[in-house]
This record gives structure tokens, sequence and C-alpha cells, in this order.
């Protein structure tokens, strides 16, 4: 099994892909590496073998913050940016009926 700081180490790895996908817009394989990175945080987390360097540790665990943050921000932007274009799409087919009804008469 590795050591604490081996795992959290192998948690930013997969915090900062996380940023990366949700940024790009690859929101499938985004999930795929947030269900594994979260089995990788209990893992760590629950293990009962202390930090090897806990100073060390408590860096990495702030980059994994910081990259969160980010990947947070992309995606609420990216959230965002779906609503609008639904939106947008909702006005379009309301277009259309109104077209089409008008046609109708």
């Amino acid at each position: 099994m590795s050591s604490s700081n081996e795992l959290l180490q192998q948690i930013l790895e997969q915090s900062n892909a996380l940023h990366e996908l949700i940024f790009n817009g690859e929101l499938e394989e985004a999930e795929r590496v947030e269900v594994e990175r979260g089995r990788l945080m209990r893992c760590c987390f629950s293990s009962e073998s202390p930090f090897d360097n806990p100073q060390q540790a408590a860096e990495m665990i702030q980059k994994i913050i910081d990259s969160d943050k980010k990947a947070m921000a992309h995606g609420q932007q990216l959230y965002g940016d779906m609503k609008r274009d639904l939106a947008r799409l909702q006005q379009g087919n309301k277009a259309v009926r109104a077209y089409q009804e008008a046609g109708a008469s």
C-alpha cells in the first residue's frame, strides 16, 4: 500500500487533471477521475499511517484545495454557459412554434 504522502501526490495529480478536463468540457472523463480521486481520498485520510512529512502533506493539501477551487470556478462558468445556451434554444423553439402557428392560420 502507498504511504499517505504518495496518496496525496496521486490526489494532487488527479485534481490537476480534473481541472484540465473540466476546462476542456470533458465532463464524462472528469466524472470518472473524480470517482477515482474520491476513492484515493478515502484511503489517504482513513489510513492509520501518519504522513511521512507533515509539512509537505499540508502543502499538497493546500494545492489540492487551490486546484479544486479553480475546477469549481470553471465548472460554474460551464454551467452558466450551458444554461444560457439552453435559454437561447428555448427562445428559438418558441419562435419556430409561433411561425408554424402563423403559417397554419
